[in-house]
């Protein structure tokens, strides 16, 4: 069960609200936030702030996929271009699930190269689902 659903759930009971139930599911599915922002701006109560919810629902939503694309992207840029701050390759620490790191990061001891100067750059990376 998906997020609008379960808010369509806990606002809209009852058979009394079947067509809203429908309509809102429409408008969520094609995020029509114009007509769901007319609706919001009624101020009837239950419909009105279903439709709030939806729209905070779908913005975060959108907001979460756009960050995961961000980070996506990063990493990928990172692994075919090298460290963004001094050029050198990444690579994976494994003590933490999604940390990505410079290999001039650390000590000298844990440096891909010693002979150059440390670099700071990491990446945390968390799925977002």
């Amino acid at each position: 069960m998906t997020s609008i659903d379960r808010i369509l759930r806990k606002s809209l009971k009852g058979p009394t609200h079947t067509a809203e139930r429908k309509e809102f599911r429409y408008l969520a599915a094609n995020e029509d936030f114009t007509t769901l922002r007319q609706i919001a701006g009624f101020d009837n109560g239950i419909l009105a702030q279903t439709a709030r919810d939806i729209i905070h629902e779908l913005e975060r939503s959108a907001a979460d996929r756009a960050r995961t694309l961000a980070t996506n992207a990063e990493i990928v840029k990172a692994q075919t271009c090298g460290c963004p701050c001094c050029g050198a390759t990444i690579r994976r620490n494994s003590s933490l699930s999604g940390w990505w790191q410079c290999s001039q990061f650390g000590a000298e001891g844990f440096r891909a190269d010693a002979s150059k100067p440390p670099c700071s750059w990491q990446l945390f990376f968390v799925r977002v689902e």
